[in-house]
């Protein structure tokens, strides 16, 4: 039985960095730790799934909000 691939939409370290208001450097550090799921691509780029990004950044929001 043959899967479909994900249709989710992926980003690069770029257009995650911009949206979470962060360096890109920043983001490509995260990935490597395990923070962000991400995945090389075949040309060895980092891709992050827009959710993945969109879940990091409501974190970021939550604690960021006083208690």
């Amino acid at each position: 039985m043959k899967t479909e691939p994900s249709r989710e939409k992926l980003l690069g370290i770029a257009q995650a960095a911009r949206i979470l208001g962060m360096h890109y450097v920043t983001v490509g550090k995260l990935v490597r730790q395990g923070i962000l799921r991400g995945s090389k691509t075949e040309n060895g780029h980092w891709v992050v799934p827009e959710s993945e990004v969109m879940r990091y950044a409501a974190a970021l929001r939550a604690a960021k909000e006083p208690q």
